[in-house]
């Protein structure tokens, strides 16, 4: 389990399963769960590719990886993820108010 004040890395893989090229975009936004009082997130801290897009050409695999830092302990929302395929005009990973990802950060 991670811990407080210490990096860790998220990865996510995406692969393209069809024979034509994809162009996919990436959009990373605070998680909707447990806020501040002053409504901002204070559970994590990101890097890596918030916001743009990638290309996979056909049968093509990606791993997405984030540098993480955890600034307190408990229960703990990542940011929402949103990865959608401008070809297929759908959801790739779409981790959004309904279904967040969380992780346990020790002391």
């Amino acid at each position: 389990s991670p811990r407080v004040a210490i990096p860790f890395e998220v990865k996510y893989c995406v692969t393209n399963k069809t024979p034509l090229h994809q162009k996919l975009a990436v959009s990373m936004s605070e998680a909707s769960g447990d806020r501040s009082p002053d409504g901002s997130n204070e559970g994590v801290l990101v890097s890596g590719l918030v916001h743009g897009e990638i290309h996979l050409g056909p049968f093509e695999a990606r791993t997405l990886s984030y540098s993480a830092l955890a600034i307190r302990a408990g229960k703990t929302p990542m940011p929402a993820l949103a990865i959608s395929s401008s070809r297929h005009k759908s959801w790739v990973i779409n981790d959004g108010p309904t279904n967040p990802r969380h992780f346990f950060v020790l002391p």
